[in-house]
């Protein structure tokens, strides 16, 4: 996972959803790169009518813009469980996605016709999860 700064994003995940006391799955976050100003996370749930498997294929399909624009892979998923490693109800997902600094998350969301039709679609999908996610962006201030 590029680009991420561990302990603020494990300390950020755990505070917006303090009230499940949950921490990220175990995975592999152990990179930490000096380049990152800028990150936005997504805490959401998905409805019962979007399955997992289904929404990170529209996922990988949005970072193949990045992708191609040059940037590389932006957006990762993570699954949100709570400290007994059970699954909670509240916010089990996060998606992230970070920025070298605000112009380049300007640029990278403007990456032209096919990706504004894109994401129009994936708004109309997923506007349920837009509707009840958590967003932020966070800043490097250190």
């Amino acid at each position: 996972m590029k680009n991420l700064y561990v302990f603020c994003l494990i300390a950020f995940l755990t505070a917006c959803n303090s009230q499940e006391n949950s921490s990220v799955n175990a995975l592999n976050l152990t990179k930490v790169e000096n380049d990152v100003s800028q990150m936005s996370i997504h805490l959401f749930d998905l409805p019962s009518t979007l399955s997992e498997e289904e929404y990170l294929i529209d996922v990988e399909k949005l970072n193949a813009f990045f992708i191609d624009a040059g940037y590389g892979k932006n957006y990762t998923v993570l699954k949100v469980k709570s400290k007994d490693g059970s699954s909670n109800n509240i916010h089990q997902y996060a998606l992230v996605s970070s920025y070298t600094s605000p112009e380049h998350y300007d640029e990278s969301h403007t990456l032209g016709v096919a990706y504004d039709d894109f994401m129009d679609l994936f708004k109309e999908k997923y506007q349920e999860v837009i509707d009840d996610e958590i967003y932020r962006k966070v800043y490097t201030i250190n």
